[in-house]
C-alpha cells in the first residue's frame, strides 16, 4: 500500500473521530472544571484507539457510524489517563502544550480526570441500547487494567530486578488492554459475536505489547530528527524498560552488574553528564546486544497480531488493516 492509500485509508476514520470530538457540548459552569477538559481533549495527538474502534466495525459490517459512542468513550478515558499520568510523572508538557495540572493546577487537574473518567462511561451509554451491559461491563475491566498497569509501572521504579514476564505484563494492562479494547468495542458495537469480539481483542493485545516495545526501542535507539525528542529519556529517567531488562539478565560479573545499575540509577545533574550516561548505557546495551533481544520480542507479539488478523472474516479493508499495524509497530517515530 502505497503512501497516498494509507493516507486516503484513515482519512475518513480521523474524519468521522474529529467530527464527533468537535461536536460534544461541554457544560460552562464551573470553567476551571470544563475548561481543562475541553484543553486536553483538543491537543490532538494521532486517535489511534478510537480509530481502531471505527476499524473494527467497518471491518465487521461496514458501519463505522455506530461505534462513534465508543471511540468516544475510549478516546476520553485515555486522555483521562494522560491527565493523571502527567500528575504522576510531574510532567510540563503533553503534545508540546503545558500538561493540565501545569496549566491549572494538580486539584483541578485531578478533578478534571475525575469527570472524565466518568463522562466516558456516558459516551458509552449511546450504542445501542441491547450492547450496553456487555459494553460497560467489559469497558469496566479494561480501566481496571489500565490503573493496575500504571500501578506496576510506579512499582517498578523502586525494583531493581524486574523479570522480561513482569515487563510484558506491566506494559499489556497499562497500553495494550486499551488498544484491544478498541478493537474489540467496535466491533461489539455493531455484531453480537463473542468470538469475534475476542479475536479483535487478542489482535489489540499483541500488537499494544510489540508497539510498546518499539517505543523502548526508539527512546535509545531512534533519531531524534524521526522521534522528535531527545534519545535517551528512559536511561535518563531510570526507567524499567525491556532494554534496561535484558542487560540486567545477560550481565553475569557481579562486579560489571553492579556499575551498571549504579550508573542507570544515576541523576546527572549537567548536560554533559547526562549525554555520558546515555552514551554510556548504550555502549553497555550494544555490547550485550539487548537491542536484537527486543527486536525479537517486538517481532514475536507482531506475528502473533499478524497470524491473527488472518483468521478474520474476508473484507476488502483486512489488508490496509494489516499494513496498518505493521506501519504501527515499526513505526520509526
Amino acid at each position: 500500500m502505497n503512501a497516498n492509500s494509507k493516507t486516503s485509508f484513515l482519512d475518513k476514520y480521523i474524519f468521522l473521530i474529529n467530527k464527533a470530538i468537535e461536536e460534544v457540548e461541554y457544560p460552562t459552569s464551573p470553567p476551571n472544571l470544563y475548561e481543562p477538559y475541553q484543553y486536553i481533549m483538543n491537543l490532538g495527538g494521532k486517535r489511534l484507539r478510537p480509530l481502531l474502534a471505527l476499524l473494527s466495525a467497518d471491518i465487521v459490517a461496514n458501519q463505522p457510524n455506530k461505534a462513534i459512542p465508543v471511540a468516544l468513550a475510549i478516546e476520553v478515558f485515555h486522555n483521562f489517563s494522560l491527565v493523571h499520568d502527567d500528575i504522576m510523572d510531574n510532567a510540563d508538557l503533553r503534545r508540546n502544550k503545558p500538561t493540565v495540572h501545569t496549566q491549572w493546577n494538580t486539584p483541578v487537574a485531578i478533578l478534571t480526570g475525575d469527570v472524565m473518567l466518568v463522562d466516558a462511561f456516558k459516551h458509552l451509554l449511546k450504542i445501542e441500547t441491547h450492547r450496553i451491559p456487555e459494553a460497560i461491563e467489559f469497558f469496566s475491566n479494561i480501566a481496571i487494567k489500565v490503573c493496575e498497569g500504571q500501578q506496576l509501572d510506579m512499582d517498578f521504579e523502586t525494583q531493581e530486578e524486574v523479570t522480561q514476564e513482569e515487563y510484558i505484563n506491566m506494559i499489556r494492562l497499562k497500553s495494550a488492554e486499551l488498544i484491544g479494547a478498541s478493537l474489540a468495542l467496535g466491533a461489539l458495537s455493531v455484531s453480537n459475536d463473542i468470538n469475534l469480539r475476542n479475536l479483535f481483542y487478542d489482535i489489540g493485545i499483541a500488537s499494544g505489547i510489540a508497539f510498546q516495545i518499539q517505543d523502548d526501542l526508539l527512546d535509545s535507539f531512534g533519531t531524534q530528527a524521526s522521534v522528535g525528542k531527545r534519545i535517551g529519556g528512559d536511561i535518563l529517567m531510570g526507567k524499567k524498560t525491556i532494554l534496561y531488562i535484558n542487560a540486567n539478565q545477560e550481565i553475569q560479573n557481579e562486579n560489571i552488574k553492579r556499575e551498571f545499575l549504579s550508573l542507570y540509577s544515576s541523576k546527572p545533574n549537567t548536560l554533559t553528564k547526562e549525554n555520558e550516561k546515555i552514551s554510556q548505557i548504550l555502549d553497555i546495551f550494544s555490547h550485550y546486544k539487548v537491542k536484537l533481544k527486543a527486536e525479537e520480542l517486538r517481532d514475536y507479539y507482531y506475528n502473533i497480531a499478524k497470524s491473527k488478523i488472518e483468521e478474520l472474516p474476508k473484507s476488502e479493508l483486512i489488508q490496509d488493516f494489516n499494513d496498518l499495524i505493521y506501519s504501527l509497530v515499526y513505526r520509526e517515530k
